[in-house]
C-alpha cells in the first residue's frame, strides 16, 4: 500500500504504477493521522521526508504504530541539512514572512540531529535500530533547470502566492546566491539526510 492525503499525488502515482505495469502496489489517498487500517496489520511502514508535514506528529506516530505488528519496523528519512536553504535563507526572509504555524520549522529540532532523532523515538515508545547519515551532492547544468526543481515540491505553493513582478524579483535573487555554488558543469549543492529505522 502507498497512501497520500493529496488526491492529486495519488493520481499521479498511480499513472506512474500503471504505465510501468505494477501490479503489486496499491495507491490510497488518506490522512496518516487517521489511519483505515486494522491493529497489527504491516511488518515495515516508511515514510519518505513526510514526517515533519504532519499536524499532530504524536497522533500519526500513534497511529503508525497501532497498524505496525509486534516488533514490526518503522523507517523514515528527514534533512539534517539542506545547502540550498542555508544559502538562500536571506533571500527566503525576505520573500516569504515567518509562519508561527510553519510545521516543518516547529519540528526541525527533532529531526535535524541524532540526539533529536532519538528523543523522538523515545518519546513516542520506539525502539531505535538505526540512524544512518548520508551526504549527497546534486549538480544543476543550469540555473534555470535549478528554477524548474522549485516547482516540484512546497516552494511551489510559495512562489505561487507572489505577484509576478515579485516572482521575477526573487528568480534574480535565488540566481545571485547560487552563483556562489558554480562550478564547471553548473551548480552544485549537497543533501544532507537521516535515514532512521526504528522497532515497535
Amino acid at each position: 500500500f502507498s497512501i497520500d492525503l493529496s488526491y492529486g499525488m495519488v493520481q499521479q502515482l498511480t499513472g506512474i504504477l500503471s504505465a510501468g505495469h505494477y501490479k503489486n502496489v496499491e495507491v490510497m489517498q488518506m490522512d496518516a493521522e487517521f489511519l483505515s487500517f486494522s491493529d497489527n496489520s504491516f511488518d515495515y511502514i516508511f515514510c519518505g521526508f513526510g514526517i515533519f508535514f504532519f499536524p499532530d506528529l504524536k497522533k500519526a506516530v500513534s497511529e503508525i504504530s497501532r497498524v505496525l505488528k509486534e516488533n514490526g519496523i518503522f523507517g523514515f528519512t528527514t534533512f539534517r541539512e539542506l545547502q540550498e536553504h542555508k544559502l538562500l535563507e536571506p533571500v527566503f526572509k525576505k520573500y516569504f514572512p515567518v509562519d508561527p504555524d510553519d510545521r516543518v520549522a516547529q519540528n526541525k529540532h527533532l529531526f535535524d540531529s541524532e540526539e533529536g532523532l532519538e528523543k523522538f523515538l523515545k518519546e513516542n515508545d520506539l525502539k531505535k535500530l538505526k540512524i544512518i547519515n548520508e551526504k549527497k551532492e546534486f549538480t544543476y547544468p543550469s540555473r534555470e533547470k535549478w528554477w524548474e526543481k522549485q516547482f516540484t515540491h512546497g516552494m511551489k505553493r510559495r512562489i505561487e502566492k507572489l505577484d509576478q513582478s515579485r516572482v521575477a524579483e526573487f528568480k534574480e535573487d535565488c540566481f545571485r546566491e547560487l552563483e556562489k555554488v558554480k562550478v564547471t558543469n553548473g551548480y552544485r549543492l549537497f543533501v544532507d539526510v537521516f535515514f532512521t529505522f526504528a522497532q515497535k
